[in-house]
């Protein structure tokens, strides 16, 4: 599995905490959503865009500003936790699936 962790703890610093619950909400296990990684913001933090919402994750993945992500829902509780099943390099045009 290729674990990406939602940091909850820095959701407040990106976006109106009042509409995370919406977005959380929304979320079903096995579920596959696709963002876009919006910011670096260090080497193990990204801001990801999903379905309108920049939510902050936690992963040791290579990904880059404006690389294109599939992700699956993997689990809901205590922490939110999901798994990249594809992802599209935006600087080459790559798309690579994981196993």
């Amino acid at each position: 599995m290729n674990p990406i962790k939602i940091a909850m703890d820095m959701l407040r610093h990106y976006f109106n905490i009042n509409d995370s619950p919406d977005f959380f909400l929304r979320l079903e296990k096995g579920e596959v959503v696709e963002g876009e990684v919006v910011k670096l913001l260090n080497n193990m933090m990204f801001l990801i865009s999903v379905r309108g919402f920049n939510i902050v994750a936690k992963s040791s993945l290579s990904l880059l500003c404006g690389d294109w992500v599939m992700l699956e829902v993997v689990k809901l509780w205590p922490e939110i936790v999901l798994s990249l099943i594809a992802k599209k390099n935006n600087r080459t045009g790559s798309i690579e699936v994981k196993a």
